[in-house]
């Protein structure tokens, strides 16, 4: 999982998937190279040599959104809508029967879920406490982060010489 804000073309090209995220809510996940025609199906307009992430993230933004004339009084214009949108049309149906298919064929198996615990009790050093949700103490966490500082400080040393 990656997270980037307005990659550029070549960059975005490298992706299989792309999730499209407005106020918190999911309005698109499924193939990237096919979100931009979505979204122009829905009624938005890419502006005059714009990348498709840059057209992503200001369909997302009220401001900077440029919508076709003929699609006007029909296009998804907040995140409820477009969840809405996207969850009646045939990728967003596939979606959710994707995840259904998941959950049926991994999360709902007993014998699954005692494997996950028994590797998350694995993951445990033997000083955290077993309730805690981390999997290393606060000393080894802090341990880690002087080890770690004073690793890029020595990387970067000749920057400190004056």
């Amino acid at each position: 999982v990656v997270s980037l804000y307005q990659a550029g073309e070549q960059l975005y090209n490298l992706f299989d998937k792309v999730c499209v995220i407005s106020e918190g809510r999911m309005v698109y996940f499924g193939p990237a190279k096919k979100a931009r025609q979505y979204f122009v199906d829905m009624g938005y307009e890419p502006y005059h040599r714009q990348t498709t992430s840059d057209f992503l993230v200001s369909i997302m933004d009220p401001n900077a959104r440029n919508t076709h004339a003929e699609f006007e009084g029909s296009i998804p214009r907040t995140a409820e809508e477009m969840v809405a949108y996207f969850l009646a049309f045939p990728l967003g149906q596939a979606n959710r029967q994707s995840i259904d298919n998941y959950r049926n064929l991994y999360v709902s198996k007993p014998e699954r879920k005692e494997a996950y615990s028994l590797s998350v009790g694995m993951e445990h050093a033997r000083h955290a406490p077993k309730s805690n949700s981390y999997t290393i103490s606060i000393p080894m966490q802090v341990r880690a982060i002087i080890v770690r500082r004073v690793q890029i400080t020595m990387d970067d040393i000749t920057s400190q010489v004056v």
